[in-house]
């Protein structure tokens, strides 16, 4: 995976770049993994609203 995908998805989940680099390799119990976001926001958005 190339560091331009990597920014794509992060850009796409609304995490800053920098900071999941910085973040994700020391706090890896705790920072959750980008796939881990991505299903988190796609089980929100497939929610109905009201």
């Amino acid at each position: 995976m190339s560091i331009c995908m990597i920014a794509a998805t992060a850009a796409k989940v609304g995490v800053g770049l920098f900071h999941y680099l910085r973040d994700r390799p020391v706090n890896l119990e705790s920072a959750p993994s980008l796939a881990e976001r991505i299903a988190e926001r796609s089980l929100l958005a497939a929610q109905p609203v009201g």
